[in-house]
C-alpha cells in the first residue's frame, strides 16, 4: 500500500510494515522513520551600506553591497536544509547566489527565491532598488539686512532670513 507524506504535518514519523502473500507467508515487521518537511525556506535581501526606503523603492549608494540570506526553518522538529538560493536582477535569468554584489547606477528589480533539499520553494521576493550616484546640490541665500565683509564673510543681523536650498537630482 502507499500513502503520501504530504498528508502529514511536518515532523518525524516512525512506522512498521510487512508483507504477506496469499498463502499466509508473512515477513517480519520492518521499521523505519521518515521526516516530513513541507515548509519552504525563508528568503531576504540584506543591504550593507547607505540605503533609504521611499514609497516602495529602496534608494542605495553606489557602494551598497547586496546579499541574499536564506534559511530553511525548523518545523515540527524537522528541516531538510537549504538547497539553493537564487537571485535575478532586472531581466537576466535566475542564478545561484554566490557572493555579495553591487549594481550600476539607476533603477533595478532584484528578485530572490530559495529552495530546500526536498524541493520546497519560497515565494519570490521582489525589491525595487535605485542606485543613486549623483550627489545633492545645495545653495545658500541670505535676505536683508546684510553686508559683505573683507575675506568673503557675510555680515547679517539677527533678523536676517537665512536659507539653504538642497536638491537631489
Amino acid at each position: 500500500s502507499t500513502f503520501l507524506a504530504s498528508a502529514e504535518a511536518d515532523g518525524l514519523y516512525s512506522f512498521g510494515f510487512f508483507a504477506e502473500d496469499a498463502a499466509g507467508n508473512r515477513e517480519a515487521v520492518r521499521r523505519t522513520t521518515v521526516a516530513v518537511d513541507d515548509t519552504p525556506p525563508a528568503v531576504a535581501l540584506a543591504v550593507h551600506g547607505s540605503s533609504y526606503p521611499v514609497g516602495g523603492r529602496l534608494f542605495v549608494a553606489s557602494s551598497a553591497l547586496f546579499e541574499v540570506t536564506a534559511v530553511d526553518p525548523i518545523s515540527g522538529g524537522v528541516a531538510s536544509g537549504l538547497g539553493a538560493a537564487e537571485v535575478r536582477v532586472d531581466t537576466y535569468p535566475f542564478a545561484l547566489f554566490a557572493s555579495s554584489f553591487t549594481l550600476p547606477a539607476g533603477p533595478h528589480l532584484i528578485e530572490l527565491r530559495a529552495r530546500d533539499r526536498v524541493g520546497n520553494e519560497s515565494a519570490t521576493l521582489a525589491r525595487d532598488v535605485f542606485v543613486d550616484t549623483v550627489a545633492p546640490v545645495s545653495t545658500f541665500a541670505a535676505g536683508a539686512p546684510q553686508a559683505d565683509l573683507d575675506g568673503g564673510v557675510l555680515l547679517v543681523s539677527p533678523l536676517t532670513l537665512l536659507l539653504v536650498i538642497s536638491t537631489d537630482p
